[in-house]
């Protein structure tokens, strides 16, 4: 996968795409670019990411809700989680969460019967 996926040719490729999921955001930007930047960045990274590595059809399902929950996941990368991952600590709890959450959107994206065609 790495080998054959993560060339300089895909990643030409994959500018087109980039650039269509940064056309959207910076219309509907109702402030500023440079201020939104930082909130739209991870948006930006998750809509490209769907994208260029897991296809259209999971991108069209993907909306910016799931870039929170990408935040809250890697907010459970502390070292307290992994020293009391059991711990209710408010991290924790969102994290857990988060990929109960995340786990269904790529589920009912999977189970879809209109996506069988891919």
């Amino acid at each position: 996968f790495m080998k054959f996926d993560l060339t300089s040719e895909t990643f030409r490729a994959y500018v087109p795409l980039i650039v269509k999921n940064l056309r959207p955001t910076a219309r509907t930007a109702h402030c500023s670019p440079l201020r939104r930047a930082p909130a739209a960045i991870p948006e930006l990274t998750i809509f490209t990411a769907s994208r260029t590595l897991q296809g259209k059809e999971i991108r069209k399902e993907i909306t910016g809700e799931v870039a929170g929950l990408y935040h809250d996941l890697d907010a459970g990368f502390a070292p307290m989680n992994f020293m009391f991952p059991w711990f209710p600590f408010l991290q924790n709890k969102r994290r857990d969460a988060a990929q109960r959450k995340k786990a269904q959107i790529y589920m009912d994206i999977i189970t879809d019967p209109r996506q069988k065609s891919w």
